[in-house]
């Protein structure tokens, strides 16, 4: 015990702390508290200059470990953190304190925010298999991935795909589902339904939620998701390049983590999850802005209000509590919330001191990841397209021969020196032809509307700028296009319609690209949203959209091994996505599918 700067007669009064049952149980879950001491002054006032306490350790303190300097503050009822040095040798902690009163020092993992091996989970497991009318897409590593995932059907009803899901790291995430699912369980939530932070807010009539529809996903926790085929059918047709379920991580759920590490083991883990999402709601502001990716800036930011709040994030916390467990007790539940927040208060405190650059990054570890290991995709299986397409084949198949029965092939030839090849193909009788110049054709419809438009781009450059989602693509109308007819050759040769919409006002830059710098879309003037169909690949259905056309591009080879490049493609643009799904289920997109579908080169 030293006073700096202080007069020698000075004396402090040392004696051993008897540690109570409280002093235990307020430690953050995995700390080891030691010897402590309670300091009053034997002779004279406490200086102004403060006073310097070291413990002396046994034992140098073990490079995984950290040690840290706590005073106990008998209001709360908590342990408090206070910035402390380890020497050289590992022998001795010293810290600078303001006043006297019991202090001890906990020992903790060093490395438990920045661990991201060795803390694995099992992989889940699901009965029933995959439902015969789902083909789900998800990383099916089940060691070293950080989502663990299975599939299964549920064994109540078979027209439910039931998915189960593991954080295989002791970091936690944000769990979002597309869609509502028909039931919802996690080891978290226990015998509860598990909650969104939007129906936490709801239940701690907390008005402020920056965190929105998804679910707090704990360290190496578990949640079990039932999803209803009908739905999950309609959510196909609108949305393929959207995962169903999507589990990330940001400074927030890191935080969430490592509260949860602190409390486990404390209090029942749905009370646990039911506080730390309390705690967020009416704090995580303070993250905003202020903490960047930084753990010890996130918990320096977040304390002040967890300090300023803990009664009434403890009391809000009860309150949701017993809406959810009507039988529970109001005081031990308050008390319950106490207990958790001086836990997580004190673990804050200790991450807030922690020198050096802990990250979001090294919390997670897998930031640089290919994200669809923290997907799943859904897509119908190929036994339920063929279903699919042949109901649709027989709805419309009455419509496809009055329309196409007495259409012929007409035939053209490309203008280009380079490619004189002729090419052929049916449209309906109310719609004509128009070529230019260069041989390029225009079909156009009786009001004297562009339909569709058969392009031979001289020297062709592929021009990529923008690209936007694909929006409501159909299933493939039945039958192909073969290009490999008299021709050296083609790229590719086997291909299908496809009919989706675009939403220019989705579009976002290419790598290396602007908006500014390719503006295909006026908001003035031009309708943001079109229906396209294009020749496709076969194995490869369109998720995205280059907007310069790219995907819509083909290149044969004549028969004098030149080549060129042709694009036969429909465009029709819209004001909204509504309008564009209402036309696409008339006889015109049909019409205009097995026009495309028509093509013939030779």
């Amino acid at each position: 015990m030293v006073f700096p700067g202080a007069p020698a007669s000075l004396k402090a009064k040392v004696e051993p702390l008897q540690s109570s049952h409280e002093m235990t149980d307020a430690l953050p879950s995995g700390a080891q508290l030691h010897e402590g001491v309670s300091l009053a002054m034997a002779s004279g006032d406490f200086p102004e200059s403060g006073a310097d306490v070291t413990f002396r350790l046994d034992a140098p303190l073990a490079e995984d470990r950290v040690g840290t300097v706590v005073y106990w503050n008998p209001a709360d009822q908590a342990w408090e953190p206070i910035e402390s040095s380890l020497s050289a040798d590992r022998l001795t902690l010293t810290s600078h304190v303001k006043h006297f009163s019991d202090y001890n020092w906990i020992e903790s993992l060093y490395n438990g925010i920045g661990k991201v091996t060795g803390d694995k989970t099992d992989p889940p497991k699901c009965s029933g298999g995959v439902p015969e009318w789902a083909d789900p897409s998800y990383s099916e590593d089940n060691i070293n991935a950080p989502i663990l995932w299975c599939v299964g059907t549920d064994g109540n009803n078979r027209d439910i795909m039931e998915v189960r899901l593991k954080m295989n790291r002791p970091s936690a995430g944000s769990l979002m589902t597309a869609i509502k699912p028909a039931w919802a369980w996690s080891d978290l939530w226990q015998n509860l339904s598990p909650l969104t932070w939007t129906q936490m807010a709801a239940q701690t009539a907390t008005s402020s939620n920056q965190l929105g529809e998804k679910y707090l996903l704990q360290p190496l926790g578990e949640y079990r998701f039932g999803f209803d085929r009908e739905q999950l059918m309609e959510f196909y047709s609108k949305n393929q390049n959207t995962p169903l379920i999507q589990v990330d991580s940001t400074i927030t759920y890191t935080v969430a983590g490592l509260m949860y590490q602190a409390a486990e083991g404390k209090a029942a883990g749905n009370m646990a999850g039911v506080f730390i999402m309390t705690s967020l709601l009416e704090c995580g502001g303070n993250l905003v802005g202020s903490a960047g990716e930084s753990v010890p800036n996130a918990f320096g930011a977040l304390l002040p209000c967890l300090n300023d709040r803990k009664d009434a994030i403890a009391v809000s916390s009860a309150k949701a509590w017993l809406k959810m467990n009507p039988a529970a007790s109001w005081d031990e539940s308050v008390a319950a919330g106490k207990r958790i927040g001086g836990v997580i208060r004190a673990a804050g405190g200790w991450y807030a001191l922690i020198k050096g650059t802990y990250s979001i990054g090294a919390v997670i570890g897998d930031l640089t990841l290919d994200p669809f290991l923290r997907q799943l995709t859904f897509s119908p299986s190929l036994a339920e397209i063929k279903s699919q397409i042949e109901a649709r084949k027989k709805a419309e198949g009455s419509f496809l021969d009055k329309t196409y029965e007495s259409a012929t092939q007409e035939r053209y030839n490309n203008a280009s020196q380079k490619f004189r090849m002729p090419y052929s193909f049916k449209h309906r009788s109310d719609w004509r032809v128009v070529p230019d110049q260069y041989g390029n054709l225009k079909v156009k419809d009786s009001a004297g509307q562009e339909i569709a438009a058969l392009d031979f781009p001289l020297d062709f450059q592929p021009v990529r700028n923008m690209i936007a989602p694909v929006r409501l693509l159909q299933p493939p109308a039945v039958g192909s296009v073969d290009l490999k007819t008299s021709m050296n050759g083609c790229s590719p040769c086997q291909l299908r319609p496809y009919t989706f919409a675009l939403d220019y006002r989705e579009a976002t830059p290419v790598a290396g690209q602007s908006l500014e710098s390719y503006p295909v879309f006026d908001p003035k003037w031009d309708p943001p949203v079109r229906v396209m169909t294009i020749l496709g690949n076969p194995s490869k259905p369109p998720t995205s959209m280059q907007l310069a056309l790219v995907e819509t591009v083909v290149n044969v080879e004549s028969g004098d091994g030149n080549s060129a490049w042709f694009a036969w493609r429909a465009v029709k643009s819209f004001a909204s996505m509504g309008e564009a799904e209402a036309w696409m289920k008339t006889s015109d997109r049909i019409a205009v599918e097995q026009m495309i579908m028509s093509l013939q080169v030779d």
